[in-house]
């Protein structure tokens, strides 16, 4: 049985026999045997075991992001897999709803050290991460929040709450699409991501989450991506 027992158990012998003769030729290879030893007990005992330890390694490895797509891509992946569980199954805002008033202004402001979290645990190195908060237009008017990677991005992302007329109103939706271009545009950022929070009862996402997307169908720099604040809080 590989273990680091058996090893222990020897450097403790040597240290309270270290008077009797022979152990300081012991003590001299002994730094050798550990070095075997230990390189021994590491290797994997089969290939599920080898896969584990590589899997585990490709990802401490950092990646290599090339273009505003790949960032935009791996924004993605985060918001849909360490975000979405953060909100969905941790119950980040399940509080929200009793935040009468400022609830959207309360998210942003709690939600940007999630986004860096997320991103670090995809693999970027933390100095190059760069995620600004109400970035100020010529026309004064803000965006919620631009990621870049360096020289790379950046990337817009837009918070609303489902139940605000840009989501539930026709007309509105439309418009805010427009808005959302020339947020693109003045912020010079090659993809923009839309994402909507439901935080309570009132409004259905799949009722809504249809509409919104179906505006945005012709847009490739645009995702729509909805999170959940309440779903397993009313399944409980």
């Amino acid at each position: 049985m590989k273990s680091y027992a058996h090893l222990k158990d020897l450097e403790s012998y040597i240290a309270k026999n270290s008077s009797k003769e022979g152990m300081n030729w012991f003590k001299y290879n002994l730094h050798k045997l550990r070095q075997e030893y230990m390189r021994y007990i590491g290797k994997p005992q089969n290939i599920a075991e080898c896969i584990k330890k590589y899997n585990k390694l490709k990802e401490t490895q950092y990646l290599d992001i090339a273009s505003s797509e790949d960032l935009f891509e791996l924004i993605k992946k985060a918001i849909n897999k360490d975000l979405k569980r953060w909100v969905e199954d941790e119950g980040a805002y399940k509080f929200i709803q009793e935040a009468k008033r400022k609830q959207e202004t309360l998210i942003q402001k709690t939600i940007k050290s999630q986004f860096e979290n997320a991103l670090l645990k995809k693999g970027l190195r933390g100095n190059e991460v760069n995620i600004r908060r109400e970035e100020q237009l010529l026309d004064d008017k803000r965006t919620d929040f631009l990621v870049s990677y360096g020289f790379i991005g950046p990337v817009l992302i837009e918070i609303k709450l489902l139940h605000n007329p840009e989501i539930i109103n026709n007309t509105k939706r439309r418009a805010y699409k427009k808005k959302m271009l020339q947020y693109i545009k003045g912020t010079k950022s090659d993809f923009g991501i839309f994402l909507i929070f439901r935080i309570n009862n009132k409004y259905s996402l799949k009722d809504y989450m249809p509409r919104v997307k179906e505006v945005y169908k012709d847009c490739d720099c645009i995702e729509v991506i909805e999170l959940d604040c309440i779903e397993n809080q009313v399944q409980s």
